[in-house]
């Protein structure tokens, strides 16, 4: 999907493709609203994700 990356605090991973900026919990398993709030982070529909999985 392109993200790269750019550092990691204790539990949260921050990944940037151009100008946007994500950040990720590595939590297992990612609550829905933590999912959705990521997507809409990232630009992306969850039919996209889902394309890439």
């Amino acid at each position: 999907m392109g993200f790269i990356v750019v550092r990691q605090k204790g539990s949260h991973v921050f990944m940037q493709r151009g100008e946007a900026t994500v950040t990720v919990q590595l939590n297992n398993p990612v609550k829905k609203s933590t999912l959705k709030s990521i997507l809409n982070q990232a630009g992306i529909s969850a039919e996209e994700l889902i394309e890439h999985l």
